[in-house]
């Protein structure tokens, strides 16, 4: 374990750091997606270069995009044997922690990051909390959840969805991951958090996405892979920071509006 931490203590740059302690919030054994780990990365801040610190890493970074820098990180990740690649032989890039260095992670991250589940309970972290992880609700989740609301940059919903009044409450949400979430209606007030990032839909129940989505002036990645959604929103172009959208469907039905074009 002394090991481990030295390698983290050795990573070139707080960045690097923060982007690799944030991996934390996936489960043990979980394979992480490239592109998903730098669009988190980069919701976060965690991409973005300081112009006004002239270190050589700074200079060699000044001209390259957000997700190159994300590129860069991760192989100082490999190279520093903090994370492995998992190698499937296609396109795509996925990466684990081995436990022990997950351990590490999480260590580094306990007093920012939440984990709920039937396991952990609902312990109040203290005032330090930034990411939070709900794999079921109940009060002692809730009194949690509204004491730390407008304090949370990450929100990591992995069984229900969220209520108009909780949501108006995430007034500083970077990152909103509902995935694979069942029954999910999605609130108009989700417009009304200008902060958000990245959301993340895929595998969800969700069908239709409510016309304030397209208020989200500074989102840069939505996904909606293998959700149940059968159209996109004709005022997409107003997304004006997006980056990456990620929506595969098979419905014949489903047509791309005409205005998407000039994402």
């Amino acid at each position: 374990m002394q090991i481990l931490r030295l390698s983290f203590d050795n990573l070139p740059s707080p960045a690097i750091k923060k982007c690799f302690a944030y991996c934390s919030i996936f489960p043990q054994d979980t394979e992480m997606e490239e592109d998903m780990l730098i669009e988190l990365w980069m919701a976060e801040g965690f991409l973005q270069v300081d112009l006004k610190n002239k270190t050589m890493e700074n200079k060699t970074m000044e001209n390259k995009t957000m997700e190159e820098i994300g590129e860069y990180y991760l192989e100082i990740l490999l190279q520093s044997s903090l994370l492995e690649e998992i190698n499937y032989g296609g396109r795509r890039r996925y990466y684990k922690m081995h436990d022990m260095v997950h351990d590490v992670a999480k260590s580094i991250m306990s007093k920012s990051t939440k984990v709920i589940n039937s396991e952990t309970g609902s312990e109040d972290n203290g005032n330090q909390v930034r990411c939070l992880v709900i794999d079921s609700f109940g009060e002692g989740t809730i009194n949690l959840f509204e004491s730390r609301s407008n304090l949370l940059h990450t929100l990591f919903l992995n069984r229900s969805g969220l209520s108009d009044d909780i949501l108006t409450k995430l007034r500083n949400l970077y990152v909103l991951n509902l995935s694979r979430v069942k029954n999910l209606n999605l609130p108009i007030s989700i417009g009304k958090l200008i902060h958000l990032r990245y959301i993340n839909f895929e595998g969800s129940a969700i069908e239709t996405l409510p016309g304030s989505v397209c208020k989200l002036y500074n989102l840069q990645t939505l996904r909606l892979n293998r959700s149940a959604l059968k159209v996109l929103l004709k005022g997409m172009c107003d997304l004006i920071s997006l980056r990456h959208l990620h929506f595969y469907t098979l419905a014949e039905e489903f047509q791309m509006p005409s205005d998407t074009r000039v994402l």
